[in-house]
């Protein structure tokens, strides 16, 4: 049932996406959707004045802060016109664009999580910064007017979708590829500055999680836990940067930022970064490494460790500015609030004995650097 109200959206979306052949320079760029709404493919048909976007992502919601919770889906069209444009130089562009939409998908939505058929009209407005070397990267923010139904007790409830309006904050990033352009090469190969700074996003599944915990509780008795997990999660984490380039092969920046750990743990690591790559060149592999302290978001209990080490590709986009995608794995060693487990109160730090949590995971995710 789901799949045949998809399928006629998807086509029409796909249609208009298509070169219509009356005149205009046109370009069809694809890449990848990544929001904390959620992530998946997009597509961008290019009309110069006219963008028409379309994409078809996973829904997040409820799974970054509840792992166990499982993800929905959506997709979305977009005819956006541009009303403004300018060059910040010779190899970069920007364009602003607003314009209207719609949304359709099988996700959750407030106050119960529940499941259910999303349709809504949609509103979006972002900039788009067109690099040289074929990558446009594009920032925007769009919200979702419409309805949600979903069953319960064997009654079908139509209700406002909820998410549609409340996570109109939440940025949306998409990185894509433009087709059918000729190359063109930067003016100046070597102006390179030493200060660097930017950000990084990813996602990450925690694959195993060892707890070695000991504390009283309010009854008087002990709880000694022991165990090592398995079951697989899903966190994100968003940093940002600022280094020193050492020289022409190696990069030392530190990082910080937020990002999710042991279920609902949210941390802030500060990390000092080792990076190796070629800045002479235009782009190419790149592996880093780097270590520090994760401090617990409510700034309760002790630090802990994080470390993380992997590669990625670069991609030069202008005389300063670089893309990198990355794979990488993490190990964490923290100290999470403990609860007591009969009334859910949070145990004070002189029960606590021993409280150590060892979470390993990997992932990829996507740097900007300027």
């Amino acid at each position: 049932m789901r799949r045949k109200t998809l399928i006629p959206v998807l086509l029409t979306a796909l249609f208009l996406l298509l070169p219509n052949g009356r005149g205009g320079a046109q370009s069809l760029s694809a890449g990848g959707l990544l929001s904390s709404k959620g992530s998946g493919v997009a597509v961008r048909s290019d009309r110069g004045k006219r963008l028409v976007d379309f994409s078809l992502a996973a829904d997040f919601y409820g799974v970054l802060t509840h792992p166990d919770t499982p993800p929905g889906f959506r997709a979305s069209f977009h005819y956006n016109p541009v009303f403004y444009q300018g060059d910040i130089n010779a190899a970069t562009r920007f364009r602003l664009y607003a314009g209207p939409g719609a949304t359709l998908g099988w996700a959750a939505d407030r106050p119960a999580g529940d499941f259910g058929l999303a349709a809504a009209l949609s509103g979006d407005f972002g900039i788009t910064f067109d690099f040289v070397r074929h990558v446009s990267v594009a920032l925007s923010a769009s919200a979702d007017l419409g309805v949600h139904l979903s069953r319960t007790n064997g009654r079908t409830l139509v209700n406002p979708y909820r998410n549609g309006l409340i996570r109109v904050f939440f940025p949306e990033c998409r990185i894509l590829y433009r087709f059918g352009e000729e190359k063109r090469q930067f003016e100046t190969e070597n102006s390179l500055k030493s200060i660097t700074y930017g950000t990084e996003t990813g996602i990450y599944a925690i694959f195993v999680s060892v707890f070695d915990t000991d504390f009283r509780v309010e009854d008087g008795y002990r709880v000694h836990d022991q165990h090592v997990d398995w079951q697989p999660r899903v966190c994100g984490e968003f940093l940002i940067h600022a280094g020193y380039n050492l020289n022409p092969f190696f990069n030392l920046s530190v990082y910080t930022g937020y990002a999710g750990e042991y279920r609902d743990t949210r941390m802030i690591p500060v990390s000092l970064r080792i990076t190796a790559s070629d800045s002479r060149r235009s782009g190419g592999l790149t592996g880093f490494a780097d270590a520090g302290a994760t401090f617990n978001a409510s700034f309760e209990g002790a630090p802990g460790f994080v470390g993380k080490i992997g590669l990625g590709y670069r991609i030069r986009l202008g005389e300063r500015c670089r893309l990198d995608f990355i794979a990488a794995g993490r190990a964490s060693w923290i100290h999470p609030v403990l609860y007591d487990p009969q009334n859910g109160h949070r145990v004070a730090p002189e029960y606590i004995f021993r409280n150590n949590v060892s979470v390993f995971s990997a992932g990829f995710g996507v740097a900007l650097s300027l």
